[in-house]
């Protein structure tokens, strides 16, 4: 039978979040309760109760396997259900973290290794009960605030999910032409109609294409680029820049954007084409957020010129 977890939490958590989040990335089924309950579903296979109030008494006879999460340790009696325990403060951490230092934090971060953990004793082959896991001092050092992606696709998935509900913030970014990503791929179209479809819902948007002559005339045939051309409006700007003038007068922050960059709120996704596996990386740190701000406007400002339509390109070339 697959798998079908039952989340028990009364609260919203990150600990709860971060399950989810496990959970979304395996592509394991669950529902979530707020309170115990002794009648569950016959599809569930599975149980994770998170404990915020040391009452575990009544999981006793939820006669499922079960895997308690609580900040202390407290141990069931019970020979006759799979009952194991996973002990960390985490159950209690209520952080203000951003959307993208959360991701971090589930795929490198301490809640990485407690979904780990989970995973481990909910795919145990061997049914054992009992097993204490003791995460109470375990600590991981936050290192960079960067995190990167298994293969394109996640990569992908990652910008198509990545959405800006802030209509009072301008999402910046830098494009540089690449056979790999101009190519009118169903990934790179998806992400267009994602980009389009933000912009039309009024998402505040600047797009810098960094280009020769030569690569600029290859863009205009791009079902990518075209399309942007027919979207441009209040909210969304489009420019173009020279790269032989950039390369030959601010070469470091011309290599800063290589190959390509967005400039969100909470992070900022660089692009890495040299990686075979994946597109890009996550930067959640403040000071690189206001780094690539800062050289984004002195770009746009030395060497942008703005296009409102697709004559102004034709200007350009000549």
């Amino acid at each position: 039978m697959d798998k079908k977890i039952l989340i028990i939490s009364e609260k919203q958590t990150n600990l709860l979040e971060a399950l989810i989040y496990w959970l979304n990335q395996e592509k394991i089924q669950y529902d979530i309760i707020e309170k115990i309950t002794e009648t569950i579903p016959e599809d569930i296979s599975n149980i994770i109760y998170i404990n915020y109030v040391n009452e575990i008494s009544s999981l006793k006879n939820l006669n499922k396997p079960l895997v308690i999460i609580s900040a202390s340790k407290i141990i069931i009696d019970s020979s006759e259900n799979i009952i194991n325990y996973l002990i960390t403060p985490l159950t209690n951490d209520d952080t203000s973290y951003t959307l993208a230092q959360r991701e971090y934090l589930y795929r490198k971060g301490i809640y990485n290794l407690v979904t780990t953990k989970v995973s481990e004793l909910i795919n145990d082959d061997n049914d054992l009960n009992g097993i204490v896991i003791d995460a109470q001092n375990c600590k991981t050092k936050l290192k960079d605030w960067v995190f990167s992606f298994d293969s394109i696709a996640e990569s992908y998935a990652w910008l198509l999910n990545k959405n800006v509900s802030n209509k009072n913030f301008t999402e910046k970014v830098v494009n540089f032409y690449h056979e790999k990503v101009y190519n009118d791929s169903s990934k790179e179209i998806n992400y267009l109609i994602s980009k389009i479809k933000n912009i039309q819902d009024g998402i505040k948007m600047i797009d810098i294409f960094v280009c020769t002559k030569e690569e600029l005339e290859i863009l205009k045939t791009n079902y990518f680029f075209k399309l942007l051309l027919k979207n441009i409006i209040n909210n969304y700007q489009m420019y173009i820049v020279d790269r032989t003038s950039i390369t030959k007068n601010d070469i470091d922050i011309y290599n800063k954007f290589l190959d390509g960059t967005i400039i969100y709120e909470d992070c900022v996704y660089i692009d890495t084409y040299d990686n075979e596996y994946s597109l890009g990386t996550v930067d959640c740190k403040e000071k690189t957020i206001k780094e690539y701000n800062d050289y984004f406007d002195y770009i746009l400002e030395k060497y942008g010129i703005q296009i409102f339509e697709e004559g102004d390109i034709n200007e350009i070339q000549r």
